[in-house]
């Protein structure tokens, strides 16, 4: 390499006189440039970016020539060779002056092409980084709050300071790098936008919300940190002001004042449709893997709790009111587009079928299943036909909760069981059929409406809605909310979930729960679903309730549902007393089906531990219910379990004396009762 004085002085002469040439310039920018970042020292390198930035500065003509085909060398000097992921970057020369050389670019090259070049090289951080991001292994670092600083012109009107320093919480250099290259292309293609003088401004806005979107969501799995997205597209949406339509239009017959006028109009509303639909978008993307925490705060007020946020959790409430007032202020009508959400959750289910129209048990497996898959039908075919600017409408059901979250008050007064059913399956179960449609922060809220729905309405009304609605729909919801809580790692959510579907099993039907029960049992991959249902169904069993005049909808019901105690052992009136599920020979042999395929399974010798818990968790139920259950079947299950431990030797199966001590317990029973 030349030595850095000379090479200085050919860049600095370039730019006076070779002002006729643009692409030489350009040309030789490059390659000493490139040959500086490859070979050059930190000194070398940091002289070579800061001269750079005075010459773009002090040549604000040659600047708007050329300056939107510099940026893609000058990313490149952002790379671990020229930073420590591990340093403050506010004393990191290197970085500093590439900001400001974009900064320069941003106020005094060619909007427009400034814009385009800003778009596609955020484009290709989608592919070119997520790829890379998948290969190498994260490395820890100690410095998580790296208290920097950017250069004052570059990040002017933002928002949050802590959009800079969150890159010293990244885990991955991959993604350290991805978003501090983010970072500044997001704010000169902000910049960028603010320039542009024309008469149609949502065709470049349009093009930056369809860029960002894209980079959002091919990014929105890998960021550690979802904060960074929220923050980004908040402040690119907040900070959007709408271009002044150009002065030098030239009004005449063919383009009238009245003409004009109509442009400007139809331009600002299509602007703020853009803004609104980022907005949508840019609060439920992100955060896929975050909870809203809605149901929990729910579920905490009714069972008069203290609701408490951890840290974490608060920092992405406060964003979420940020986002929440924001689309305020884009005069989105969140009530009204829920209310459009509910429709649509009608339109999609209102036809499944009642269970009578099922000829045989092969036509209810093809409707069960149709049922799983109607909300993602239907929403690719959505996606397929969209042609307008619409909502996000995963965005919208965020907002319903954030409402709460917010205010403490609902956004609507009144929600009926059916439509938080639907609600709830239109936003959970394509997720089941394509990754695309996952988000946990959707599903809590529509959790959260679940359990408005059941402590609101009326206990004779929801009942009959239950009763009335299809039954397909019915052990669908219940499928999905067990087959979701089983994945479920928050111990909180989890418990509170499965309270939720103990309360839906307790308002549904009797024959339509136990049936649901039962399905799990045989044919249900998952151990955890089989034991939670098992542990279900022994309180049901167990559980009294009032039956005036046949009906169990009575006032302990309505209480415990209020108090939230499944498992209360208060006693129940003495005098016609039911139980919710209601023990007899058909539903306890079904059981004990199931349960000699356990035992058939526990034995074997590539028995899982699964097997030998699920067994376990059987034993335990019978001897809650021995005084109940059939005692035939009982000794048929104790038989075969003293046939198998004899045939097993006690080091090769798991929790053996567990099982050989809870087994001699139901034999103790049966002589006792000789």
């Amino acid at each position: 390499m030349e030595p850095i004085d000379d090479l200085l002085f050919e860049v600095t002469d370039a730019f006076k006189t070779q002002k006729e040439d643009l692409l030489e310039l350009v040309t030789l920018i490059d390659i000493y440039g490139e040959q500086v970042n490859q070979e050059g020292s930190y000194e070398e390198k940091t002289r070579f970016i800061e001269t750079l930035n005075t010459l773009l500065e002090d040549n604000p003509s040659t600047t708007g020539e050329i300056g939107w085909d510099l940026p893609k060398g000058l990313l490149k000097f952002l790379s671990k060779d020229n930073v420590d992921v591990n340093g403050r970057l506010g004393t990191n020369m290197i970085v500093q002056g590439v900001m400001k050389c974009f900064y320069a670019i941003s106020i005094q090259g060619e909007p427009k092409k400034c814009l385009i070049t800003g778009l596609e090289l955020l484009s290709s951080l989608c592919s070119k980084d997520f790829s890379k991001s998948d290969q190498q292994n994260k490395e820890d670092f100690v410095d998580k709050k790296a208290n920097t600083l950017p250069p004052e012109g570059v990040i002017e009107n933002s928002s949050n300071r802590k959009d800079f320093p969150s890159y010293g919480e990244s885990k991955s250099s991959n993604e350290f790098f991805l978003k501090l290259k983010s970072y500044i292309l997001f704010e000169f293609i902000g910049a960028s936008l603010k320039r542009i003088s024309t008469l149609f401004p949502s065709k470049y806005l349009g093009a930056a919300v369809s860029t960002i979107e894209k980079f959002v969501y091919s990014h929105a799995d890998t960021f550690e940190d979802a904060l960074f997205l929220l923050r980004r597209v908040y402040t690119f949406c907040r900070n959007y002001i709408p271009p002044d339509p150009p002065k030098d239009i030239q009004l005449n017959e063919d383009f009238t004042r009245e003409m004009f006028d109509k442009v400007v109009e139809e331009e600002s509303e299509l602007q703020v449709r853009l803004l609104r639909r980022l907005c949508t978008f840019g609060i439920s993307t992100p955060i896929k893997t975050v909870t809203t925490n809605a149901d929990v705060k729910y579920y905490c007020a009714l069972n008069q709790q203290k609701f408490e946020l951890s840290a974490y959790y608060t920092e992405y409430l406060e964003l979420f009111c940020r986002y929440y007032q924001m689309a305020f202020s884009l005069d989105v009508d969140i009530e009204g587009e829920f209310q459009n959400v509910i429709e649509e959750c009608r339109i999609i289910y209102k036809s499944v079928p009642q269970e009578i129209s099922a000829v045989n048990d092969e036509a209810k497996l093809v409707l069960e299943r149709m049922v799983y898959k109607l909300a993602y039908t239907f929403e690719v075919q959505k996606a397929a036909k969209e042609k307008n600017v619409g909502l996000d409408y995963n965005g919208v059901i965020l907002f319903s909760g954030i409402h709460y979250l917010e205010t403490n008050q609902h956004l609507v007064k009144e929600m009926n069981i059916t439509d938080a059913i639907y609600l709830y399956l239109r936003f959970t179960t394509p997720s089941l059929y394509s990754k695309v449609y996952y988000n946990v922060a959707v599903e809590s809220v529509s959790r959260y409406w679940l359990w408005y729905a059941i402590t609101t309405e009326p206990l004779e009304d929801v009942k009959k809605e239950l009763k009335n609605l299809s039954v397909f729909v019915t052990k669908t919801l219940l499928h999905v909310l067990l087959q979701k809580n089983c994945i479920q790692v928050n111990q909180q959510l989890r418990m509170i979930t499965f309270t939720l579907l103990t309360r839906l099993l307790c308002l549904i039907p009797e024959k339509v729960a136990f049936e649901f029960i039962l399905d799990v049992l045989k044919t249900s991959p998952l151990p955890l679903a089989k034991t939670s249902v098992l542990c279900v169904f022994k309180d049901l069993s167990r559980r009294r309730i009032s039956t005036k005049d046949n009906d169990s909808e009575t006032d302990l019901i309505v209480e415990k549902l209020s108090k939230l105690k499944v498992n209360d052992s208060n006693k129940a009136q003495q005098s016609n007393i039911r139980h919710y599920i209601q023990l007899d020979s058909s539903k306890m042999k079904a059981v004990h089906d199931c349960c000699l395929q356990t035992i058939q399974d526990s034995f074997t010798a590539d028995a899982k531990k699964s097997d030998i818990l699920l067994l376990l968790t059987y034993l335990n139920i019978f001897i809650v219910l021995k005084k109940t259950w059939d005692e035939d079947l009982l000794k048929i299950v104790c038989s075969k379990i003293d046939s198998n431990l004899k045939s097993v030797e006690p080091d090769k199966l798991p929790k053996y004396k567990e099982i050989v001590d809870k087994n001699e317990s139901l034999n103790d029973y049966f002589t006792g009762i000789k």
